[in-house]
């Protein structure tokens, strides 16, 4: 409902995990509190889950006993809300997270019951319908048709039997769809009366029967006071008066909010939520008049954290507003006064221009990571350790800590839980026991426990091919190397087409063990003398970049490199590269984001690329020249536009050139205790004429160009 992550997400899952420990399984009941109701859950509902579903029983049917854990069962019920103010966060939603399924009773049209399906059917809980069969026209049957869901009907309290309610063939769960965000362009209305006749009309004549006002219906405010708002809000942004900057793309979307659908009530249930999924903001009238299915759409888009305004309607200012027991104040509640009908437009225009600047400041940021990781979002951070010989240990590097933290960072503030891994060891340092001493692990072994490592998850891996051995067998998948040629300088792929190969030119006078330099497929020591192209003499520095056949007219993408022991202040250009494939380990639906810089400024750079810039410490930007987050949403935005829609792609992949140099608050001269260096600009680099690299930018690598293993 804020558009933040849950505070009971982590209490939510210890919660699951600890009674999933005990083998117990928990179901949690959605029902109206009504006297005869409370009875048949007593006598009927209770007993049949305390029967059929505990430790010391054996379920009637041998199908079933695959569907229920050998455990022990319990229902629990929400507290009855009473006290009007309060969004029952603990007591309903929490409770309903950390259930393993939902049973709700639609017996009745009951609006709290029904905000609560919303909630479970939109987070895919696995829901339970029931209801009371009276006739073949009762309200709880036409709901289960309009659903299109399976359910359970009881006749009265007469005991259940397990033959009659068989749970594993009643779950009703929203489909895993592609996790495709379409463009979300429009503004929906929904309102749907209680006796479910359409637009509730205002009174149209005083007690004597005298012509009160003109005809207008509800609806008729919100279509032209929406209009309007927008109209306003979109000559602040196109005129520049906006708060917050949002880039020219996407002003063609913000005008086109002008005009709401209206989302019709009598049409199917999979017509309704498809205009539901596809709204940027859902206004839902709500209120004593309107039909649960009203809240039904209200509990739904808050666990989608989609934009909702729901409006209550009452006739005179001061009236109390009767409506749901919880305020819906994290998000924008607001009562139609029919006496004072023109406060409804300055109500939505404060609230949608809220709502606008908010989003369209980090739209594409926003559809980016929701297309990666779904929501809500769960991401795991990769990094690796490098053998440091002085102290005999493994250690990360300052610049890829820093990424981890920026990209933390960003998901704490956004619906996103990550999580930061166990740092990867260098095969060079892995050993293993054998006959009492320490033996280095053999590279097929080693090779081999990579895979589990990404298996289902979505993943962020940190460093280049060198550093992070993840980068080096995911880049080996995305080329079509083989996992038994990688972690070897034997492999040639000169004759890949896409592959891109990180490049550092050594001093031949630099002393290192040849043992311990990292021998990898996708990562090239050089001398100065083989990576410099004519016209970039600059001998006194050493080049680093990427080579790839997938250049144009260039082999190689380089420049000349400036180290944390080198505090000379000056500016520098270096190069990321930033790959997006779907998560090829595993079932589908996940996707890696690889962070391979030649550097570690440029490492960290990406994460920029990726956010926006979360933390400012180690940046030194210039607000006048550069503004990270407009930048990172013009990328984005190409990005997602050149994602194909199916998700069926091996990989995308671009080169990033960034602006490293000093912070100018710092001094000029002397020594440091810290890296000098810090982030004053990237771009995506080939868009310029004279910049010769991938054509396009940005590079889709198909499933089917390089084949398969």
């Amino acid at each position: 409902m804020t558009g933040k992550g849950c505070v009971y997400s982590d209490s939510i899952t210890r919660e699951m995990a600890n009674r999933h420990a005990r083998d117990c399984c928990c179901g949690f009941l959605v029902t109206p509190f009504r006297n005869n109701l409370k009875v048949f859950i007593r006598n009927s509902l209770l007993p049949y889950f305390e029967f059929h579903y505990r430790s010391n029983s054996t379920p009637a049917q041998p199908e079933e006993s695959r569907h229920i854990p050998h455990g022990t069962m319990e229902l629990n019920t929400a507290e009855e809300v009473r006290r009007p103010g309060i969004i029952i966060c603990e007591g309903i939603c929490k409770r309903l997270q950390q259930s393993d399924f939902v049973v709700a009773d639609i017996s009745l049209p009951n609006a709290n019951v029904f905000y609560e399906l919303g909630l479970a059917y939109g987070v895919n809980h696995k829901v339970i319908l029931i209801y009371q069969d009276t006739d073949d026209k009762c309200f709880g049957k036409a709901t289960a048709d309009y659903f299109g869901a399976p359910s359970f009907a009881y006749p009265n309290l007469l005991p259940i039997k397990l033959t009659d309610f068989v749970l594993s063939k009643k779950i009703w769960q929203r489909s895993e769809r592609e996790r495709v965000v379409g463009e979300r362009n429009r503004v929906a209305f929904y309102e749907q009366s209680a006796s479910s006749r359409g637009f509730a009309e205002p009174k149209q004549a005083d007690e004597e029967g005298r012509s009160r006002d003109i005809s207008l219906a509800f609806g008729d405010h919100v279509r032209s006071n929406v209009g309007t708002a927008i109209g306003r809000i979109y000559d602040e942004i196109s005129g520049g008066a906006a708060t917050r900057k949002v880039i020219e793309d996407y002003y063609r979307i913000v005008k086109d909010l002008h005009k709401p659908d209206y989302i019709d009530p009598k049409k199917d249930f999979s017509q309704v939520i498809s205009q539901v999924d596809a709204s940027y903001c859902l206004i839902v009238r709500t209120g004593n008049d309107c039909h649960p299915m009203s809240y039904f759409w209200l509990g739904y888009a808050h666990a989608r954290g989609m934009n909702v305004i729901p409006i209550t309607v009452q006739d005179a200012e001061g009236a109390i507003p009767e409506d749901l027991a919880f305020d819906i104040r994290a998000q924008r509640h607001m009562v139609f006064i029919r006496e004072r009908p023109e406060r409804l437009e300055r109500e939505l225009t404060a609230g949608l221009r809220d709502m606008i600047y908010g989003d369209f400041a980090e739209w594409s940021r926003k559809r980016f990571w929701e297309r990666m990781l779904g929501r809500p979002g769960v991401v795991s951070i990769l990094t690796a350790a490098l053998h440091s010989e002085d102290h005999d240990r493994e250690m990360i590097g300052d610049w890829d800590l820093r990424a981890a933290s920026e990209l933390a960072s960003f998901f704490n503030q956004h619906q996103i839980r990550a999580s930061i891994e166990t740092p990867i060891y260098q095969p060079e340092y892995s050993f293993v026991s054998a006959g009492g001493r320490q033996k280095r692990i053999e590279l097929k072994a080693y090779v081999s426990q990579l895979e589990p490592l990404l298996e289902d998850k979505n993943c962020i891996v940190i460093a280049s091919p060198d550093v992070n051995p993840l980068t080096e067998f995911i880049l080996g998948h995305i080329y079509n190397v083989p996992p038994d040629e990688l972690f070897s300088a034997a492999s040639d792929v000169a004759n890949k087409p896409h592959a891109i190969v990180a490049v550092k030119e050594v001093s031949p006078t630099a002393k290192r063990d040849p043992k311990r330099t990292p021998k990898r497929v996708f990562y090239r020591e050089v001398p100065p003398e083989e990576a410099k192209e004519q016209g970039q003499a600059a001998p006194e520095r050493l080049f680093r970049g990427f080579r790839s056949n997938a250049f144009e007219d260039t082999q190689s993408v380089m420049a000349p490199f400036h180290s944390q022991s080198e505090p000379d202040y000056q500016q520098f250009d270096t190069f990321g590269h930033l790959v997006i494939l779907p998560n090829p380990f595993g079932r589908p639906g996940h996707y890696i984001i690889l962070l391979n810089g030649v550097s570690g400024p440029a490492t960290f750079a990406l994460t920029h690329v990726l956010t926006g810039n979360a933390e400012s410490e180690f940046s030194a930007y210039d607000p006048k020249a550069f503004d990270p987050a407009v930048k990172s949403e013009g990328i984005l935005n190409q990005i997602l536009a050149t994602v194909p829609e199916t998700g069926r792609f091996k990989a995308i992949q671009c080169i990033i050139k960034v602006g490293v140099g000093a912070n100018p608050k710092q001094p000029a001269t002397g020594t440091l205790p810290y890296d000098w260096r810090r982030i004053l600009s990237w771009s995506l680099y080939g868009e310029e004429k004279e910049e010769r690299g991938l054509k396009p930018p940005i590079q889709v690598i198909q499933s089917d160009a390089l084949g398969r293993r």
